[in-house]
């Protein structure tokens, strides 16, 4: 469930087999598979489709703060042409040279004194987010991404600011779902209509959102309930919901070519 990192370790070797002898006994591995299409082949089905972005760095954060990625999601923004360029909020002070970022999960309240105490690396985000250059935050990242960060203890820390509301730790308020959204108009994941699927999992809530700021997902959970989220603000979208790409490669080739388009922007300024 992801309430220990696995820097933490917890997984013993007795753990791992008990685990292991409860799928095998549970799950009907043979049909899984044959269900299931194999990465390699998807990548290179989708590469083969899609026109390729000319070469472009996608900043990827990756830290003891921040480190739930799927994989696929990275190999696919790979095969749509961009390299991952891989740094760090915690102890970085200067964003790498790249063109776009993506900022995933992890456990930021953990570390929001390490977070709020980096100001250098906190400007430098709301610099790229401010001049328009493309950010896909989910998860946690958008805790980051907010104004401050309070606590269990009531600590607050400040963050970025590029979204402005204030997150709190609330433990007796777990948002748990599968996630169906559609992106109710152009966004750098895609244009309007476009529809992929992914989770939600946090113990935190988010202030309520200035009206100003655009709700650009309908997220339709697997319980059935409806809501508007997906804060875009700028070319920068944030969201709770944790997207997994192969439910629709083509919100991957959507980034790469905005950022493609932010960095020829850019230049010709």
């Amino acid at each position: 469930m992801g309430l220990v990192t696995a820097e933490e370790g917890g997984l013993t070797d007795n753990k791992r087999n008990r685990l292991a002898d409860l799928v095998e006994r549970s799950v009907d591995l043979d049909g899984l598979l044959e269900l299931a299409a194999p990465l390699p082949e998807l990548i290179e089905r989708t590469t083969l489709s899609m026109p390729r972005a000319s070469s472009v760095r996608i900043g990827v954060a990756h830290d003891a703060a921040f480190y739930f990625y799927y994989r696929d999601n990275l190999a696919l923004l790979k095969a749509a042409g961009a390299e991952l360029v891989y740094w760090s909020p915690l102890t970085d002070n200067t964003l790498p040279v790249i063109d776009g970022l993506y900022v995933g999960g992890g456990y930021p309240e953990l570390h929001a004194s390490a977070l709020g105490a980096n100001k250098a690396i906190r400007n430098a985000m709301r610099v790229f987010g401010d001049e328009g250059r493309p950010i896909y935050a989910e998860g946690a990242r958008l805790m980051y991404l907010a104004e401050a960060l309070e606590n269990l203890d009531g600590t607050t820390h400040p963050m970025v600011g590029l979204l402005p509301a204030t997150v709190r730790m609330r433990p007796q308020r777990l948002s748990l779902s599968y996630t169906e959204v559609t992106l109710q108009a152009d966004s750098p994941l895609g244009p309007s209509g476009t529809v992929a699927r992914g989770q939600e999992f946090h113990f935190s809530s988010l202030d309520p959102v200035p009206a100003s700021v655009s709700r650009v997902y309908r997220l339709c959970r697997r319980h059935g309930d409806e809501c508007d989220e997906g804060y875009q603000i700028g070319n920068a979208l944030l969201s709770y919901v944790h997207l997994h790409f192969a439910s629709n490669p083509r919100i991957a080739e959507s980034f790469v070519t905005a950022c493609a388009e932010a960095r020829t922007t850019r230049r010709h300024r």
